[in-house]
């Protein structure tokens, strides 16, 4: 899905531009490391822009290291990475040009921007002060590396935020409630016409079966997407017809798959009339806007009345990442395709086995074919939980970089107020006051 690989893009420039920032931050809290080397260089008649070439080299050189050591982890970490993903991705860079300049040219971007910042920052010394321990420190240092700070851990809580969402988006998909018993449901294709003509003699075998509980045909599945048609439901415009969702089902579907009546009553195989009758799902019958649905006429395309006896609850008859829509469910033997067996609680493997022994008593022409539905149903949602999972953890790499970053900056500052904190421990100051001391001017820029 191209979707996918835009927001894993875009991570991975998130990533970048955090580890950048934390270049720029590290470099300039270093600075005066460096003010001495800075001095001498210009006493010695080097310019500015040699500086900025200088340091801006640095950079990219780092980064050009930097691409080796990931073209290396990444060849290690695609094997497991595929295994997650179900996928089969190699990196050929070698035989690949046109990927291997795309990767340098990638680092070099990286290195000019992380050391841009720097760069200017120390070529800007002024060499006489310098040289007498005297930095002047620009006024807008201090400013950008607290800008730099709030754009850094901005970017690592959007990245939580979304990483939650997903999260609680990856449970909603595993543990909502489709409407329907998915539970010990096995699903029998009826292939070709003859096997779909004799699906009564099937089912009639089967339920003698002790290993079944109930079992029902149908033209579709659900949890995957119906077949629609014109319907005009009774009072509407004949020439404005309805497209809605329907299925074809036999006696014992809301049975079979635990759907709830919620007015009226199921069908039943003692009125004959039922083969014009249909059940509509709560979303139809509020679509209609009638308070009493029971006896209201459906016309179909071909004039062909249909009349409601009863309403279903609304179940998820399409995927998860579809809203409920209207959809009617009606008697029609020519239309069934599956064969749908619930199973009693027990061993799976030997309620298979009684189960094929029968089907091959019965059925010789096809083999015994069959899915559970829950599988399926969970099948169709695994690649978003897989990729959900990948995101949680780039998210994680990301606020690990941040937060190494911060670390970093702040075992710098500590180390160059050393002096002041063996004074303040001598004046009586506690850990925990100087942990705070040294930590709020941080704090306050992650909580902004």
């Amino acid at each position: 899905d191209m979707t996918n690989i835009y927001v894993f893009a875009a991570i991975a420039l998130f990533i970048l531009i955090i580890a950048c920032i934390n270049f720029m931050n590290l470099s300039t809290a270093r600075s005066a490391k460096r003010a001495k080397e800075v001095g001498l260089r210009k006493v010695h008649g080097a310019e500015k822009k040699q500086l900025v070439f200088q340091f801006l080299g640095e950079s990219v050189l780092i980064s050009l290291i930097a691409l080796v050591i990931a073209i290396v982890i990444v060849e290690l970490i695609i094997p497991p990475f595929n295994q997650m993903l179900d996928v089969d991705l190699t990196l050929n860079i070698f035989t690949q040009v046109h990927i291997l300049l795309l990767f340098i040219g990638i680092a070099l971007l990286t290195g000019i921007f992380a050391g841009s910042y720097p760069a200017f920052y120390l070529s800007a010394f002024q060499p006489i002060k310098v040289l007498k321990g005297v930095i002047d420190k620009l006024p807008s240092s201090l400013s950008v590396r607290n800008s730099l700070v709030v754009l850094q851990f901005g970017v690592s809580i959007f990245l939580i935020i979304s990483t939650i969402i997903i999260y609680n988006q990856i449970n909603f998909l595993r543990e909502k409630k489709l409407g329907f018993d998915k539970e010990n449901v096995i699903v029998i294709p009826l292939r070709g016409d003859e096997m779909k003509k004799k699906y009564e003699f099937l089912k009639n075998e089967f339920s003698n079966v002790t290993a079944v509980k109930s079992i029902s045909a149908a033209s579709s599945v659900p949890g995957f997407n119906l077949d629609g048609s014109g319907f005009v439901p009774e009072g509407m415009d004949e020439k404005d017809p309805w497209l809605i969702y329907n299925i074809a089902v036999d006696h014992d579907y809301v049975n079979c798959f635990g759907l709830e009546m919620i007015e009226g009553r199921n069908f039943s195989r003692e009125f004959s009339t039922d083969t014009s009758s249909i059940l509509i799902n709560e979303t139809l019958l509020k679509r209609t806007g009638w308070d009493d649905p029971i006896g209201k006429k459906f016309t179909a395309g071909d004039d062909e009345l249909f009349t409601v006896i009863g309403v279903v609850n609304d179940f998820h008859f399409k995927s998860l990442e579809a809203v409920i829509e209207p959809m009617i469910i009606f008697l029609g033997k020519e239309s069934h395709r599956f064969l749908n067996i619930k199973l009693k609680e027990g061993n799976v493997t030997e309620n298979l086995k009684l189960l094929e022994q029968k089907w091959n008593e019965t059925e010789s022409e096809f083999p015994f074919d069959y899915f559970f539905l829950d599988e399926r149903l969970d099948r169709m949602y695994r690649s978003e939980q897989k990729t959900g999972i990948v995101f949680i953890y780039f998210t994680f790499l990301a606020i690990f970089i941040a937060c190494l970053g911060l670390f970093g900056m702040a075992a710098y500052i500590a180390q160059q107020r050393t002096k002041e904190i063996g004074i303040r421990k001598a004046l009586g100051a506690t850990v925990n006051q100087l942990m705070f001391m040294l930590s709020k001017e941080f704090t306050k820029w992650v909580l902004l």
